[in-house]
């Protein structure tokens, strides 16, 4: 099956000889930004970032979601109740985040511990951690059906936002994550949030939008026109 079959839309049933068939998922009634943030950051930029942007939804793609650390991203019943008194809605959406089996063998192959079996020897770890994450997302269809589809794409909200625990979407599955729906689904603009401090504002917007492109390639991947876009340049971690 090809990676246009894996992640399209249904077709048209008669399409007109002018109008190419799309191989798109049709443009939702309301959504029409998808954004992406760290809940590494403090509770107070998260929340003052949603409500500048109008979020009404912030969807939770991490596989664990109560770490033993410090932090807004410590506790999911910490992080709900907060969104709760903001007016935003909460959906952890297990169908986007990566099994245990896959981070764990990252970790193996960062650690130099070896190459896992369902690794590439010639990737090096996050090319081999990314290429298993796309193969788990056409295994979970998630833009095909479930609450992800039903809630966050089709549903009420005009925007919406991907969280996860990484600090840098540059070294975070949201990144792909939020580039599958923006390529998929049409209408919609993908942005990156971080709050306007200097620590996030040393990488420019050209440098930004072409690691990003870059990556898409890799995984062979097509930009739409409407492209990935970013709100503020983030800092590395380090």
């Amino acid at each position: 099956m090809s990676q246009e079959e894996l992640f399209q839309g249904d077709k048209p049933k008669a399409p007109d000889a002018a109008d190419p068939p799309s191989r798109k998922h049709p443009q939702p009634p309301n959504l029409r930004l998808v954004y992406t943030i760290s809940l590494a950051l403090h509770a107070e930029s998260i929340v003052k970032l949603l409500g500048d942007m109008g979020v009404t939804l912030l969807v939770d793609i991490r596989r664990s979601v109560n770490y033993q650390s410090h932090g807004f991203q410590a506790r999911q019943a910490d992080l709900m109740f907060v969104l709760s008194l903001c007016g935003i809605e909460y959906l952890h959406a297990l169908n986007l985040a990566p099994s245990k089996a896959l981070r764990s063998a990252f970790w193996k192959m960062v650690k130099g511990q070896g190459i896992p079996d369902s690794f590439d020897p010639s990737w090096n770890a996050w090319t081999n951690f990314l290429r298993g994450y796309g193969d788990e997302l056409r295994r979970h269809r998630p833009l095909q059906h479930g609450e992800f589809r039903e809630e966050a794409i089709y549903g009420p909200h005009e925007a919406i936002v991907l969280a996860c625990a990484c600090k840098n979407h540059c070294d975070c599955h949201r990144q792909y994550a939020a580039g599958i729906v923006g390529i998929w689904v049409e209408g919609l603009t993908v942005k990156h949030l971080y709050p306007p401090e200097p620590a996030f504002q040393h990488l420019t917007e050209r440098v930004l939008m072409k690691g990003t492109r870059k990556l898409l390639k890799v995984l062979e991947c097509d930009i739409p026109e409407a492209g990935l876009t970013r709100e503020r340049p983030p800092g590395r971690q380090g």
